[in-house]
């Protein structure tokens, strides 16, 4: 970064770890009632699933290979798996009737 008395720093280097997504998959998508939700280990994961408004609508910290969205008006979400030893993972995912 230059500053407008063209002094710089530098930025530090941090390194980036991009998970690969082959451990998990879910369907149907667009789901009407149950989202199946296949992941390789399903130990210390949470499930939390966000509205278009950023609120937490479904969470559960003992997830089921099987969630019910039947509760949920119909349109987009965001499904956010969380791993203790790894970063969380995010899909949007369509509710329809």
């Amino acid at each position: 970064m230059i500053d407008k008395d063209e002094s710089y720093t530098y930025s530090t280097i941090a390194h980036a770890y991009i998970q690969e997504t082959k451990d998990l998959n879910f369907f149907p998508n667009p789901v009407s009632d149950f989202l199946t939700v296949n992941i390789t280990d399903w130990s210390k994961v949470s499930v939390e699933i966000y509205n278009i408004f950023g609120k937490i609508v479904f969470r559960s910290s003992h997830p089921t290979k099987n969630i019910d969205v039947r509760m949920l008006p119909r349109g987009e979400y965001l499904i956010k798996i969380k791993k203790m030893s790894a970063l969380p993972l995010s899909h949007k995912i369509l509710i329809e009737r």
